[in-house]
């Protein structure tokens, strides 16, 4: 079974799997972050004040004056959420993950979702006055492939070409009936890939020499209820962006509540959670004697409490994955989730399969050949997903299975997946939003470590992208339901952001996966 997406090098994927929060793109970037060990800080407790105290009268957000204003380019997730208000892109998702149209008015697709023809919405400008075409979307897609930030995301597509001024075509190595899902990439104008803020057709545009956003006279929809310009301060420590936050000089904090942050805001605010396609999972090693058993792998997916996890463990900032795909999804239906009565009835019978028993009667089951000692490793650079593998390893020792779990530093815990010296893993990956596990868990996928692999499963993750409507929904079930009987991976949560906005600064707003300010026609912003 071929496939066309890029696979990386294994230790440069690795790096993939813990993950700085990035606003940015952050729906389907795919694997292309570093870890999150160089804060020594790890706690997210917020207090809230009871009021709020009066600002400055001006909207102002934080920026990084060490990254560029490129959006093919920067990933500081303030750059990112300040050029969410300057650039657009073909669609934006929803925080359904469904593609919503902002600069592609209608598209069509051949029957087999390799090619697909996309008209342009007439008549956008860009802030330089000229006016997009569609040489311009091909010009930034091709500029898109080649960066590091979007090549993973975007692999799937072999050409891109300008039909007319208003039709782009995009030829694809193999089917993906997603493919709007992964375009949200920002839409500059031709031949300025490298400029530090090139034009682009959002609602506001960069002032001249200044730090300072400007809202665009022509841009084509009313964002009257926003301000003429939109001030940028550049982000210090976060004792001192909170101090900001709280005296009105700064107007709103982005903020992992499950990550390695600490806010303790004292100001009355209000928070905005959005769903995100970062998912953490139990991975296994194919090769172990223990794991290379699919009544084993599935034995640790009905011990995982999910809900608990998410509930307890994430602080609620996180929901429940029961399946490969996050239950926000549009099409999402519960009954492709592992049904599991009673677990010590599953278990048991999982167990019994394999003919396991406490043959030396030292409290702990094995084979009847051979003891059974699982090595379960995490990273220790996030305390929350330490916590989330130890309730996990506890459990499954409560079932008889002897499961050491290993907290290792970074660098120890890469080494360990390359040299395969584990039975079982912890990680977190942000997966594109296609919801193609195939990176993760198809043969060869740069991001399955532990080497699964199984040639009908394979074929089911290229039946969901090859069909649409109810035929994708039934293709969706069809994988979910192998994927919960060999169980490659063990999906744990989907993670939650948070925006803090002070109160009655901003209404409407509705962070997606797409961007902070993705849905601007529909936000007020009224700086007290």
């Amino acid at each position: 079974m071929n496939r066309f997406r890029r696979s990386l090098p294994l230790l440069s994927s690795v790096l993939a799997l813990l993950l700085l929060f990035s606003a940015c793109g952050s729906a389907g970037s795919g694997p292309a972050d570093a870890d999150d060990s160089a804060d020594s800080s790890d706690s997210s407790t917020v207090s809230f004040g009871a009021g709020t105290t009066a600002g400055d009268g001006r909207f102002t957000l934080y920026y990084d004056s060490g990254d560029p204003f490129n959006p093919l380019s920067s990933t500081s997730s303030y750059n990112c959420a300040v050029m969410s208000l300057v650039y657009e892109g073909l669609f934006r998702l929803d925080s359904s993950f469904r593609p919503q149209p902002v600069l592609c008015e209608s598209y069509t697709a051949n029957s087999d979702f390799t090619e697909y023809e996309l008209t342009l919405r007439a008549g956008v400008k860009f802030h330089t006055g000229s006016v997009l075409t569609a040489s311009d979307v091909e010009y930034s897609l091709d500029a898109a492939r080649n960066s590091s930030k979007y090549g993973q995301r975007l692999d799937c597509i072999s050409v891109v070409s300008a039909v007319s001024d208003s039709v782009v075509k995009i030829t694809l190595s193999s089917s993906n009936s997603n493919l709007p899902a992964l375009l949200d990439t920002p839409i500059i104008r031709s031949g300025a890939d490298s400029a530090s803020a090139p034009a682009g057709t959002g609602p506001y545009a960069f002032s001249a020499g200044s730090l300072e956003l400007t809202r665009f006279s022509g841009y084509r929809d009313d964002v009257s209820a926003c301000p003429d310009t939109i001030f940028l301060k550049s982000r210090g420590t976060s004792n001192g962006m909170v101090a900001d936050f709280s005296s009105g000089a700064a107007d709103l904090l982005l903020f992992d509540p499950t990550g390695t942050e600490e806010l303790n805001i004292h100001v009355g605010c209000e928070t905005h959670n959005y769903s995100t396609s970062q998912l953490q999972y139990v991975g296994f090693n194919a090769a172990s004697p223990v794991f290379s058993h699919a009544e084993m792998r599935k034995a640790v997916a009905c011990v995982v409490d999910h809900q608990t996890i998410a509930d307890t463990v994430m602080k609620g900032f996180a929901v429940p994955a029961r399946t490969i795909f996050p239950s926000a999804l549009w099409y999402y239906d519960e009954a492709w989730e592992l049904k599991v009565d009673s677990v010590s009835r599953e278990v048991s019978a999982l167990y019994a399969a394999l003919e396991l028993d406490d043959a030396d009667s030292d409290g702990w089951l094995g084979f009847p050949d051979s003891t059974i000692t699982v090595k379960f490793i995490v990273s220790n650079t996030n305390s929350y997903r330490v916590a989330a593998a130890k309730k996990i390893a506890a459990a499954l020792s409560g079932t008889g299975i002897n499961t050491n779990l290993e907290i290792l530093s970074w660098d120890d815990y890469t080494a360990a997946l390359q040299a395969g010296d584990y039975d079982m893993y912890y990680a977190e990956v942000r997966l594109i939003a296609d919801f193609d596990p195939y990176l993760l868990i198809g043969t060869g996928g740069s991001l399955n470590y532990g080497g699964f692999s199984d040639e009908a499963l394979d074929t089911l993750m290229v039946n969901y992208l090859s069909c649409s409507g109810d035929a994708q929904v039934k293709a969706a079930g069809d994988l979910c339901s192998a994927l919960n009987e060999k169980a490659p991976i063990v999906p744990v949560v989907y993670k939650q952001l948070t925006v803090y906005t002070r109160r009655g600064d901003v209404t409407g707003l509705d962070p997606t996966p797409s961007g902070i300010f993705c849905n601007l026609p529909s936000v007020a912003i009224e700086p007290k």
